[in-house]
């Protein structure tokens, strides 16, 4: 493993975090430095990054950070796992987004001819509407700030076809 260390405003600036929720995460006992350095900055390793990475998938499951503590601390629980319910997690909510499109693109093709819309039509659009709504709320606003950045990044057709 890397012998590599970053300091928390590297770690903040590289994942979206503030340091203030870093410092949150050491105070809690959740993440904590590998070390520290003759100064008392705090000093993150490669292990603290690769828990780092589980505790935002979890917390992105909509885990509280109690729980995401006594999670990681099962052996029973791997990072692989973390991974495959954070992976098929994303894809339920890539489906809801990509449906609610579908259904947003179809309303407003009606309302370009003029063709009426059914109230049926428009409750299953406001039931995804909600269920979108919901799902934001999964997300920190940090989280939220990140996703927007990589959407940004990646462009409208690199995303289409994931």
């Amino acid at each position: 493993m890397s012998t590599e260390t970053w300091r928390v405003g590297e770690i903040a600036m590289r994942t979206g975090l503030s340091v203030r929720t870093l410092h949150h995460y050491d105070e809690i006992g959740l993440l904590s430095p590998a070390r520290r350095s003759e100064a008392g900055y705090r000093l993150y390793g490669a292990s603290d990054v690769a828990r780092l990475q589980q505790i935002m998938s979890l917390r992105g499951l909509g885990f509280p950070l109690e729980e995401i503590r006594t999670i990681l601390d099962r052996p029973d629980v791997s990072a692989l796992r973390i991974i495959v319910l954070h992976t098929r997690r994303l894809r339920e909510l890539i489906e809801t987004q990509r449906e609610l499109c579908r259904r947003l693109e179809l309303i407003a093709a009606q309302l370009s001819t003029a063709e009426e819309i059914s109230a049926d039509e428009l409750f299953q659009t406001l039931e995804l509407m909600s269920m979108t709504d919901r799902i934001k709320s999964y997300y920190t606003p940090e989280q939220l700030e990140t996703l927007e950045r990589r959407r940004q990044e990646l462009g409208a057709n690199e995303i289409r076809s994931v």
